[in-house]
């Protein structure tokens, strides 16, 4: 796997939240490998390190093989706004995460997905 780094994200960010934005897109391109990535509005996010109104999520529709460490976006979790990059919020992910991240604020890491074939 090769992973391209933006400059600029890369300077924008702190050592812990680079390595979750690794982390989270290792996560992507893994789920593609396994075939997780066949269903419709499928989304990983993982919570900003040091941040509880905030998590990385990609940008709607980027294909889950294309995820790179500087593709993700900060979602804010009480409006659902982009506060960090550029691109348009999933709403299906920011509807299922706002609740989850609200009431399990120990987990960062959230990995829903829904199978097109699950029996």
């Amino acid at each position: 796997m090769q992973f391209r780094v933006s400059p600029q994200t890369l300077g924008e960010c702190s050592a812990a939240e680079w390595q979750a934005r690794v982390d989270l897109a290792a996560a992507h391109r893994l789920a593609v490998m396994h075939g997780f990535n066949e269903g419709i509005f499928n989304h990983l996010t993982f919570v900003v390190p040091g941040r509880s109104d905030r998590y990385y999520q990609i940008p709607f529709g980027t294909h889950w093989s294309e995820v790179t460490a500087s593709s993700f976006m900060e979602v804010g979790i009480d409006d659902g706004e982009v506060k960090r990059g550029e691109g348009d919020v999933e709403r299906s992910c920011y509807c299922t995460h706002r609740s989850t991240r609200r009431c399990r604020t120990a987990r960062p890491c959230f990995t829903p997905t829904c199978r097109m074939r699950a029996r």
